[in-house]
């Protein structure tokens, strides 16, 4: 019997606070009627509501690991995800800040405003967290995924998001198989952002902990 088989897990998921369309405490709801047991909220550039999450998760009993998902500028707009970060960090607020202010500007149509993958990973790794390949099945990265994949490792992620609803079989295979090769972190979930994208509901990917690696990150953020 595999313990960790019973941990429902979905690390990937938005809010008004960001560019979903639900309220935080809506769900805070839709993650207790799902039970989900493990869970991150990975707003864009922002990690404002980050003790509410953390008041939410010790009150229910859940496990929570501290996320953000920044845009990057890599020949167009990529995304990096970063797990057990300090949201205090004075170089992480700092990359936050200058996303916050081109999104704010309305020239988040311009990429080469945002940080580059460089800045990014610099700032996750020094507010002690992990960085993380996003949805590396998005047409944004274009088709030539092994290629990117193998680019942003060279850039310093520490892991990819093996899991998720636009990563279809050959890509969560081969991603899966590469984490497992390199000791790189496995990490999924369902990017949910509310009514606003119907074709991603919460815990839509049936994650559990088992599937993923996830390494000290739990232990981490205990």
């Amino acid at each position: 019997m595999n313990p960790l088989k019973d941990i429902s897990v979905d690390l990937h998921m938005h809010t008004l606070d960001s560019d979903g369309s639900i309220e935080l405490y809506d769900l805070f709801e839709e993650i207790l009627m799902k039970g989900i047991n493990l869970f991150s909220i990975t707003e864009h550039e922002t990690m404002v509501n980050n003790s509410k999450i953390k008041s939410f998760a010790r009150k229910n009993n859940l496990m929570y690991i501290p996320g953000v998902e920044l845009t990057v500028n890599d020949n167009g707009r990529r995304h990096i995800l970063g797990y057990g970060v300090d949201c205090q960090n004075e170089k992480l607020l700092k990359v936050m800040k200058n996303n916050q202010a081109v999104v704010s500007s309305g020239r988040d149509d311009e990429p080469h405003l945002f940080i580059t993958p460089e800045e990014a990973i610099e700032a996750i790794l020094d507010a002690g967290g992990v960085p993380i390949l996003a949805h590396p099945g998005c047409p944004i990265y274009g088709p030539d995924f092994k290629s990117y994949v193998s680019k942003m490792l060279s850039y310093g992620v520490r892991g990819i998001e093996c899991f998720h609803p636009e990563n279809n079989d050959e890509i969560t295979k081969f991603c899966i198989e590469l984490c497992n090769e390199l000791d790189l972190y496995i990490t999924g979930g369902s990017d949910y952002h509310g009514n606003c994208n119907p074709l991603r509901k919460l815990d839509m990917m049936k994650l559990q902990l088992d599937d993923l690696k996830l390494k000290d990150l739990i232990t981490m953020n205990d």
